[in-house]
């Protein structure tokens, strides 16, 4: 970490069938023409609507749900979707 960031760690135990989600904060504050941000809620919705799907269509699912949502983007968008097996 550079000088001043906070190093977080945390401990959790995923089940099978359990989807995790990475992303960078880009996704998240991306924003639509109304400046309203594409934000965890929408983004949690979203994967609850397509989570029984594979991981590759799950991310391809959230990545256009955030492109046709967004206005233009202003900062890196990246994301992974693990499931547990």
């Amino acid at each position: 970490p550079e000088i001043g960031e906070k190093t977080v760690e945390k401990e959790f135990k995923l089940e099978h069938g359990d989807i995790f989600v990475l992303y960078t904060d880009g996704l998240i504050e991306a924003a639509n023409k109304n400046n309203e941000l594409y934000d965890m809620k929408r983004l949690m919705t979203k994967v609850q609507e397509v989570g029984d799907q594979n991981v590759k269509e799950i991310e391809e699912a959230i990545v256009k749900d955030v492109f046709d949502f967004m206005y233009e983007q202003k900062d890196d968008i990246t994301i992974i979707v693990v499931r547990k097996k």
